[in-house]
């Protein structure tokens, strides 16, 4: 762990500031673009000197997965746009979608719960001491089964898209379900994940019709690649036909900071050639195993609406390829659903996070880099299936936990002696938080983080009176997540609690 802290074709775009003062073409008038500025640029000043130059109007700007810039532009802008110096490329902004079809087996036949070091044994008291985020339709905020510890918004549109700010709950189903596959808690109900408790990211990238633009998606991989000292895995559920070389270079950027992604293949029976993000180098491509029984052997039954699907054998359904890395469980498998729900759901959408979870096992003890974890991954995958090597004339391998000499993941006590409490509320307008907690040990500093990021630290052994008050500095409605933390042999966290203005 970094640091505890806790189809037709949709694109979405990464930005973190929307430029004021917006000039040139209009909305009316124009499209929506991607542009990608030269290494050697400052995005913010190339931008600005688009839109002084050509007249553009500029949307957001991403800064660290990639440089670039949102611009809403004229094909005659366009044209002059791609003749700078200072750009690289630029691409039309291009619309993705989950990859969906219906629904968990996949827990038992990847050997996880026969796997001693994940302790999964109907009792919450250990977690996986990792962060992934979800790029999806969001996380269902208060799902009992799952440790959401930070969520955002990037499903803006007009001046605003490109934009990650704000939250936005599940309105979908898809994300919640991809979390509770990843990392569902190990406790008496609901289902388990393959890295049980690990501290999930909600980056809202799809809106709660399941699509989102190439602007969209982007913004969400910059505002991961931002928390790269954080977020150790990443999970891509979503797809489309059309080519982003600006999302490949995004991927690719978050990955060279050291985030694991993870992608699924695509529900299109296709090549992963003409699928995107799919296949993107330096991630993870997952294809999608029928499994009905939770065992090998091939003799199982369908258990939901895929009758025509043969047990152990790859999905109809699922993309394949040179680009794909490894295969998973993804057909009838039993997650978390939204509004506090569970459901059944297929898909290669439901391959991939099996492969998060995995990952982020890895990813948890700090020893790998993501190129290591995708070739441990493939090193240690079994070939207990029928492939169907006439498609592409390859077997992947299937995805397997049981060498527990090699997943053995960093776990950490789910029951914190630290209990916290928040109010918010506003003074003239602008956002403020009172946060008390007891359970401390007097001579340790008290860390305390808003959304993920460090706001402030108590000095152990001082006495102040409560509570304490986190001047926000923001005006008007939203909602914050908040923990605290002290660190001694290990890192212990409180609770965390969401406060709403």
């Amino acid at each position: 762990m970094k640091r505890i802290l806790l189809a037709s074709l949709l694109v979405i775009m990464i930005g973190f500031s929307v430029m004021p003062g917006v000039t040139g073409a209009t909305f009316a008038d124009s499209s929506t673009y991607i542009v990608v500025f030269g290494e050697n640029q400052d995005p913010e000043a190339a931008a600005r000197g688009l839109q002084r130059q050509y007249g553009v109007g500029l949307g957001s700007v991403y800064r660290y997965a990639l440089k670039g810039a949102v611009i809403h532009a004229s094909s005659q802008q366009v044209a002059e746009v791609e003749q700078d110096d200072r750009v690289l490329l630029v691409e039309p902004n291009q619309v993705y979608s989950i990859n969906d079809q219906i629904l968990p087996t996949g827990v038992h036949r990847i050997f996880t719960d026969g796997n001693l070091n994940l302790s999964i044994d109907e009792s919450d008291d250990f977690r996986v001491d990792a962060d992934v985020a979800v790029l999806d339709t969001g996380i269902d905020f208060d799902h009992p089964d799952l440790n959401l510890v930070m969520a955002v918004d990037c499903t803006w549109l007009g001046p605003k898209e490109g934009t990650c700010d704000g939250t936005r709950d599940d309105g979908h189903g898809h994300g919640t379900h991809v979390a509770g596959t990843i990392g569902a808690l190990d406790n008496d109900f609901g289902v388990v994940g393959i890295a049980p408790g690990v501290r999930l990211w909600a980056v809202k990238v799809l809106t709660n019709y399941g699509t989102g633009t190439t602007a969209q998606i982007v913004a969400g991989i910059d505002f991961v690649t931002e928390y790269a000292s954080e977020i150790e895995v990443a999970n891509m559920s979503l797809g489309g036909v059309g080519e982003s070389e600006a999302m490949d270079l995004a991927i690719a950027g978050a990955v060279e900071t050291g985030i694991t992604f993870v992608l699924s293949a695509g529900n299109r029976g296709m090549d992963v050639d003409s699928y995107h993000p799919a296949g993107a180098p330096g991630a993870i491509t997952v294809s999608a195993l029928a499994d009905f029984d939770s065992l090998p052997g091939g003799v199982g039954s369908p258990t939901c609406g895929h009758d025509s699907e043969v047990d152990d054998t790859l999905a109809d359904f699922s993309n394949y390829g040179v680009g794909v890395s490894i295969a998973a469980p993804g057909v009838c498998i039993r997650s978390t659903y939204r509004d506090g729900l569970y459901a059944w759901m297929s898909g290669t959408s439901m391959a991939a996070p099996h492969v998060s979870g995995a990952a982020a096992i890895l990813a948890s003890t700090g020893e790998y880099t993501p190129a290591e974890i995708k070739s441990k991954l493939g090193e240690t995958g079994n070939e207990g299936y029928t492939g169907d090597e006439d498609r592409d004339g390859e077997k992947e391998p299937l995805l397997d936990l049981s060498r527990v000499g090699i997943f053995a993941p960093v776990m950490v006590l789910s029951d914190s002696p630290i209990d916290l409490e928040a109010n918010g509320y506003t003074v003239s307008g602008y956002q403020h938080t009172d946060l008390s907690w007891t359970g401390t040990n007097p001579d340790l500093d008290t860390v305390i983080y808003r959304d993920g990021e460090y706001i402030d630290s108590v000095a152990g052994g001082v006495t102040f009176e409560f509570p304490y008050t986190d001047e926000v500095g923001l005006r008007g409605a939203g909602m914050h997540f908040y923990w605290a933390c002290q660190t001694d042999i290990q890192t212990i966290c409180s609770n965390v609690v969401v406060v709403t203005y």
